[in-house]
C-alpha cells in the first residue's frame, strides 16, 4: 500500500490534475455563453467565456485576415488566369451561346425590326431610299426625266415610300419569324458561333477583371462579408465551427497536460528521495 501511495499515486494524481485543468481552461474559452452575475450586481470572473466576450473583435480579425492574407487581389487574379478557370469560362460561354441563340432569336428579330421603324431611324431610311430612286430616275435623262416631272410621279413616289417601306419591313419580319426560315437562320448563326474564339474572350474577360480587381474588391468588401457572417451566427455555431478546426489539436493539449502532470508527480517522488 505504501509503495502505491509513494510511487504510483503521485504521477496518477498529477496526470489527472494536468488533464482536468487543461480541459477546464479550454472549456472556458467558449463557456459560459453569457455573463453571470450574483444578485444582479457582482459579475462572476471569467464570464462570459473568451470567445463569447470577444466575438465581435474575433469576427473583425478573421475578416481582416481573410481579406489581407487569403482572398487578396493577387490570389484571385492568379486563380482567374489558371488554365482550369480559363477552360471553364470558355466552355460556359460556348454552351451559353449555343443555348441562347434559339431562345433570344424571336425577341432579337422583334427588337431589330422595331428599331427600324423608330421615327428618327425610319425617316433616314426613307430619305436614303428616296435619294437612290431619284438618282436612278435622273440617270434616265432627256425625255423620260421630263415625263416623270410633268406627271408628278416624283411627288406621288415620295408620298408612297414610307407606306411601302413599312410593308416591306413587316413582311420581312414575318418571314424571318416563320418556323422554316427561323430554323435556317438559327442554323447559320450556330455555324458562325463555332468560328468565335471563346478562349480569347475568356482571356479578355480575365484581363478586364484584373484591371478592375482593386475596385471590385472594395465593392465586395471581403472583410465586411466575413465579419457580418460570423456575427450573424449563434455563439454555439461559432464554437462548433472552431472546434471542427482545432478539435484534434485540443485533444493533444489535454494529453500533454496529463503527461506534464505525471512528470511533475515523478519529480515530486524524486525530490522526496533526496530528503
Amino acid at each position: 500500500m505504501n509503495f502505491f501511495i509513494t510511487w504510483i499515486l503521485p504521477p496518477i494524481i498529477g496526470a489527472f490534475i494536468g488533464y482536468t485543468t487543461n480541459k477546464i481552461a479550454i472549456s472556458m474559452i467558449f463557456k459560459p455563453y453569457k455573463e453571470i452575475r450574483i444578485f444582479k450586481k457582482i459579475r462572476v470572473p471569467f464570464t462570459p467565456g473568451l470567445i463569447p466576450k470577444e466575438r465581435y473583435e474575433l469576427a473583425s480579425n478573421i475578416g481582416e485576415m481573410v481579406e489581407k492574407e487569403l482572398l487578396t487581389p493577387e490570389v484571385i487574379c492568379s486563380k482567374l488566369n489558371s488554365p482550369e478557370i480559363q477552360n471553364s469560362v470558355s466552355k460556359f460561354l460556348k454552351e451559353t451561346a449555343t443555348q441562347s441563340i434559339p431562345k433570344i432569336y424571336p425577341s432579337a428579330v422583334e427588337n431589330i425590326f422595331e428599331a427600324l421603324t423608330e421615327e428618327s431611324i425610319f425617316e433616314k431610311i426613307c430619305e436614303a431610299v428616296e435619294k437612290e430612286i431619284f438618282k436612278y430616275l435622273s440617270s434616265l435623262g432627256g425625255m423620260a426625266s421630263m415625263m416623270i416631272t410633268a406627271s408628278g410621279f416624283g411627288q406621288k413616289l415620295t408620298a408612297e415610300i414610307p407606306g411601302k417601306l413599312l410593308e416591306i419591313i413587316e413582311t420581312s419580319k414575318e418571314k424571318a419569324l416563320e418556323r422554316e426560315n427561323s430554323e435556317k437562320i438559327i442554323g447559320i448563326l450556330q455555324t458562325k458561333k463555332d468560328t468565335i474564339d471563346f478562349d480569347s474572350i475568356s482571356k479578355g474577360l480575365s484581363k478586364k477583371i484584373e484591371a478592375e480587381i482593386t475596385e471590385i474588391m472594395k465593392i465586395l468588401n471581403i472583410k465586411g462579408l466575413v465579419e457580418d457572417r460570423i456575427n450573424s451566427l449563434e455563439i454555439k455555431e461559432v464554437e462548433k465551427i472552431l472546434l471542427m478546426i482545432i478539435k484534434k489539436h485540443l485533444k493533444w493539449i489535454n494529453i500533454f497536460g496529463a503527461l506534464l502532470g505525471s512528470m511533475i508527480g515523478v519529480a515530486q517522488i524524486l525530490l522526496n528521495l533526496t530528503k
